[in-house]
């Protein structure tokens, strides 16, 4: 190798490494910057701040809402929602997905037709609701909508069906966990969050388990529905057989891990967010049938 050889690589060597480093100093920003904990509050906790509840006039056609405010947060801080009262005093608490109550009044509809009384409400930082949303304020926000049940509306446990749907099929999982009811109902249910997010964006599966669960983020009892397989009430899990944002796999799965059987509907050649309302109100009827008022 003659001198102008040696030279050539040696300026190579020398232009080389810093644009190596600079490479490398981007990836590891990159990493950081799109790492789960970051885009937590852009692409889950989509709550749709309002500053007024407007529901359409088809649903106060024969549906009576009446507002409530749940307390949270020692009182300091509400959760905003709807109660209506149906045929029977047993009472559907649905934990919706993304955004607030208002585009989910449809499961409201299929608990009225099933003969229930329905309580719906949004999250912490979702609605008109108080406060700042995390995954943590959900599920301190599930609980604290039974115990409002409970404790304001004079409700046993068996008067209280949990109903949960996409997002907010791991609030209901995790209130089911930490108090009786008389049936739990999933629609678009995930096994874990991590999971569900992966199988949309594989990209996200080059982040440890850590990132979906620390106390910054996904914190434990993080959002996940695997909790249901030590179910001791009937549950019924309902997915759409086409869903591109949460696989049915996920719902198959959550059915073998039950202990004490349950059931899986598969409603085919439906989209995630498609599942009808009669299909929901049918499973309503068939997990519990709702007793009239005064017996």
């Amino acid at each position: 190798m003659n001198c102008m050889d040696w030279r050539g690589f040696s300026l190579l060597g020398k232009y080389c490494k810093p644009v190596v480093s600079l490479l490398g100093a981007l990836f590891v920003g990159a990493y950081f910057l799109l790492a789960p904990v970051n885009l937590a509050p852009y692409l889950l906790y989509v709550g749709c701040p309002v500053s007024q509840y407007e529901l359409p006039a088809s649903l106060l056609s024969d549906l009576k809402p009446v507002p409530v405010a749940i307390p949270v947060c020692g009182a300091k801080q509400f959760c905003r929602g709807f109660y209506f009262r149906g045929k029977s005093r047993t009472t559907v608490l649905i934990s919706h997905g993304q955004g607030n109550l208002i585009p989910h009044l449809g499961m409201v509809r299929a608990a009225h037709s099933a003969g229930y009384s329905c309580l719906i409400y949004d999250y912490r930082g979702f609605g008109l609701s108080d406060g700042r949303a995390s995954t943590a304020h959900m599920l301190e926000d599930g609980v604290a909508a039974y115990d409002y049940l409970e404790k304001q509306l004079g409700l046993s446990q068996k008067e209280i069906i949990l109903m949960g749907t996409s997002l907010g099929t791991g609030v209901s999982a995790h209130v089911a966990r930490l108090r009786p009811c008389r049936a739990l109902l999933l629609v678009s249910p995930y096994t874990t969050l991590r999971r569900a997010v992966c199988d949309r964006l594989p990209f996200f599966s080059i982040y440890p388990d850590f990132q979906y669960s620390t106390l910054n983020f996904w914190p434990k009892p993080t959002l996940e529905c695997l909790s249901i397989e030590q179910a001791r009430v009937p549950v019924t899990l309902v997915h759409g057989g086409k869903d591109s944002l949460i696989a049915v796999s996920n719902a198959r799965e959550l059915r073998q891990r039950l202990k004490t059987g349950g059931r899986l509907v598969i409603q085919e050649g439906v989209e995630h967010g498609g599942i009808s309302v009669n299909l929901v109100a049918d499973e309503l009827k068939a997990l519990a049938p709702a007793p009239k008022f005064g017996i």
